[in-house]
């Protein structure tokens, strides 16, 4: 009998729904009042139910409003209905383009008691404001909205801001910005607003880095041809203090012919440190040896000139050359290096020199004359 009468309960429940659902959308060109008027007039379960009354006022402020705060209570009830509106989170997963910031709305007090504060809204424009998460909490509208439109990256992901929600409202100000100056937020603000304009954010992107590329190019360039001038011109590089060495002074001079040198040196990551001054000029070397090999190769004999000297750390070093005749019959020098040796013996000579014509291919039968001191 209890399940009978159940059901018949459910029954009117049903009923008493869909008919209010059609006086509503009979309504809907009518003022709120006259809409609120018709579904209370129409309501057959004022026993079982709350009354219109109730509805209406629920219906009609949702807010706590500065003219008439309410008490507690309500704010609680209405939180409350809220948490069970949003539990499944539909209203939060759908795209939007504006953020939720109810500036009359009454957030909870933690137990900390302190509280959400509405001037946030504006100091924070990207915060929003969730009922459903963790009895309330603020979120990052801009990120979250990235992650329902698919532009979130994997891993690129802060937690509190996009799904758990933030109510350590000690230290709101201080993360707010941390989390606005975070290299996640500002790539989802631009992916976002490019989506929002009807950009392709993935081409623009790509021109972007295409554009960075070329500047970081450049400037790289713009090092190289300065160190291969000193190079050339036989001027130390560096000094006794960096700031006034000929390279230092020589990329100061160009900056004011590039202005995005300027930016580039003041990075921490500049390509000026003294091991890649040294390795670009090593490359510079090789390049310039490889060129000169491939002319001796080109000729048909060639004779070697070898002498060894020591440095000034005492260090024996074996200077190797190589002289050839072109089509006119004009004699030309290269030096292919120094080299250390480790004794001054004529095998390890003879083993130096046999290594440095196997290293530049070049034919030990084709050497006409060698010449020592």
């Amino acid at each position: 009998m209890q399940m009978f009468d159940s059901e018949v309960q459910n029954l009117k429940v049903l009923k008493f729904v869909l008919q209010m659902t059609e006086n509503i959308q009979a309504s809907l060109s009518s003022p709120l009042s006259e809409v609120i008027s018709t579904v209370n007039q129409s309501s057959p379960l004022n026993e079982g139910l709350s009354t219109a009354s109730h509805f209406s006022d629920s219906l009609a402020s949702p807010f706590q409003s500065e003219d008439d705060p309410g008490s507690s209570e309500d704010c609680e009830t209405f939180a409350d209905a809220n948490n069970d509106c949003h539990s499944n989170d539909t209203i939060w997963d759908i795209p939007r383009t504006n953020p939720n910031q109810p500036h009359d709305f009454c957030f909870p007090i933690d137990t900390s008691q302190r509280k959400f504060c509405t001037r946030w809204f504006k100091d924070f424009p990207w915060l929003e404001w969730d009922e459903g998460r963790r009895g309330g909490a603020a979120l990052c509208f801009i990120c979250r909205q990235g992650r329902v439109r698919g532009l979130l990256e994997t891993g690129n992901t802060e937690g509190a801001f996009i799904c758990d929600g933030y109510c350590n409202w000690k230290n709101g100000p201080l993360n707010f910005k941390k989390h606005e100056s975070s290299e996640n937020h500002r790539q989802m603000q631009y992916k976002l607003s490019g989506l929002l304009r009807g950009e392709n954010v993935a081409a623009r992107i790509n021109v972007q880095a295409d554009k960075q590329r070329k500047e970081n190019t450049q400037n790289l360039l713009t090092i190289m041809s300065s160190l291969k001038f000193l190079a050339r011109q036989g001027l130390a590089i560096r000094g006794h203090e960096d700031n006034d060495s000929n390279f230092n002074q020589l990329m100061l001079l160009r900056c004011q012919d590039q202005p995005k040198l300027v930016d580039w040196l003041s990075k921490k990551t500049s390509w000026t440190s003294h091991a890649i001054q040294d390795a670009i000029i090593k490359m510079m070397g090789m390049t310039v040896i490889r060129e000169v090999a491939k002319d001796i190769q080109g000729k048909s004999f060639f004779a070697i000139l070898a002498d060894e000297t020591a440095d000034v750390s005492r260090i024996e070093q074996l200077v190797v050359c190589v002289r050839t005749v072109n089509d006119n019959l004009e004699a030309n020098e290269n030096v292919l290096g120094l080299h250390e040796l480790s004794s001054c013996d004529a095998e390890t000579i003879t083993t130096t020199i046999k290594d440095i014509l196997i290293r530049f291919e070049l034919n030990i039968n084709n050497c006409r004359a060698a010449c020592f001191d």
